[in-house]
């Protein structure tokens, strides 16, 4: 792994669970960088411990749970936590069906010429070159559109609802914002 790799995934699970602690917290800044450097120490203090790379992500919020449910005990809070963060993704078939009605939605919403490389490089498989060669562009120019599409669908999602990531990048929590209705994620 190299050192780019390396920072990419802290900063990947930093985001995951400041995203976890913050929502957890009620928008207490402070208190989530706090308890992110908890996170972090107790995560260093049991790095022997962790088995294969593959488990880090459930490791990491077992650890985050804890380390919050400590701060709140401390605090004399109640620590049921409904909604607990988890690291697989979603896998129950109204959730899929949901999410893809929404971002279909999304997709339709696009610019045309962004929604056609979403649809055949994400949606349907297709390598980007042989995308390029289908619509006609060059590589570099698909490229934009695929990042511009999706920049568009990452802000109606965050529109939405607030998605805390695993260190894969697939979405391990959804809270809708306050006073978001008809969440799809989230319903």
């Amino acid at each position: 792994m190299t050192t780019c790799e390396l920072e990419a995934s802290w900063t990947a699970v930093e985001a995951t669970v400041r995203g976890y602690l913050h929502r957890r917290l009620g928008g207490d800044d402070a208190t989530a960088d706090d308890l992110i450097q908890e996170v972090f120490l107790r995560m260093r203090r049991g790095l022997e411990g962790l088995r294969a790379v593959s488990s880090l992500g459930p490791w990491v919020s077992r650890i985050a749970r804890s380390v919050l449910i400590d701060h709140l005990r401390r605090q004399g809070r109640d620590v049921s936590m409904p909604g607990v963060m988890t690291a697989a993704p979603m896998e129950d078939a109204d959730d899929r069906a949901a999410i893809a009605a929404f971002l279909k939605s999304e997709v339709d919403n696009l610019p045309a010429h962004e929604a056609a490389a979403i649809r055949l490089v994400d949606l349907h498989g297709v390598a980007p070159t042989a995308a390029a060669e289908q619509i006609g562009i060059g590589l570099p120019a698909l490229k934009a559109r695929l990042r511009r599409g999706r920049q568009h669908l990452r802000q109606a999602i965050d529109r939405c609802c607030v998605v805390a990531l695993d260190a894969r990048g697939r979405p391990t929590d959804c809270e809708p914002h306050r006073g978001t209705a008809g969440c799809p994620f989230c319903a």
